[in-house]
């Protein structure tokens, strides 16, 4: 059985930070299904909105690590942008 994590999302980052976010979200999950990526310019400051929605193979405190690890990427690449994620992680009980 597969449980999938749910993720939404914006970001801010610099233009110049050289950061792909698609290639970020490939790269950071497992069986990652990607549902959108928009970017948008701004016009008036050196920064680029990225909005995503996507959906990764995994649960609990792995997902809630990868997730973790995708936004210190991003972090790591521009330390002023701006994130917001809601993530649904499904935390499940299986007997042993």
């Amino acid at each position: 059985m597969s449980a999938w994590t749910e993720v939404q999302g914006k970001v801010i980052i610099k233009k110049d930070s050289g950061l792909s976010i698609r290639d970020l979200i490939t790269n950071s999950f497992n069986e990652v299904v990607i549902r959108y990526i928009t970017q948008q310019e701004s016009k008036f400051y050196k920064n680029i909105e990225v909005s995503f929605d996507f959906s990764f193979s995994e649960e609990g405190k792995d997902a809630y690590n990868q997730v973790g690890s995708f936004a210190s990427a991003i972090k790591l690449a521009d330390k002023d942008s701006s994130l917001d994620f809601t993530v649904l992680i499904p935390f499940i009980d299986r007997p042993r």
